[in-house]
């Protein structure tokens, strides 16, 4: 074990690969029909392995959060976009016709009733 650790002592973005395998490998690890999956198993993994005293350089850091970035961008932009794009068709739509909406309701998916003219009254 002692030339393992001074092995990823003398490479940290080795250890940071080996979080990663041995995380994702815990994840799928199934106890009946419970699993913890990958993203809590590259958690444990990481706890464990950061208990060897293993520096990782401020370049290295830098690289994988970063990545990590571009990995929560990646999942949430598409729904970020698409509610972008409702709202301003909603507003453009206010703003052609000069209606005023009464929504009915939360985020329930219900459609708006078109009361009338802004200015004129309900």
């Amino acid at each position: 074990m002692d030339p393992l650790i001074k092995a990823l002592q003398q490479h940290p973005e080795l250890a940071v690969f080996l979080t990663l395998a041995l995380g994702y490998l815990l994840g799928r690890i199934k106890l009946g029909s419970f699993a913890i999956g990958s993203v809590t198993g590259v958690l444990i993994a990481g706890v464990l392995i950061g208990q060897m005293t293993i520096t990782i350089s401020a370049n290295v850091k830098a690289v994988f959060f970063l990545l990590f970035l571009f990995a929560i961008g990646y999942k949430v932009g598409p729904q970020f976009f698409g509610g972008l794009h409702r709202l301003v068709r909603h507003v453009r739509c206010r703003q052609n016709h000069g209606l005023q909406y009464r929504h009915h309701g939360g985020i329930d998916g219900r459609r708006h009733d078109r009361v009338g003219r802004a200015g004129h009254g309900e």
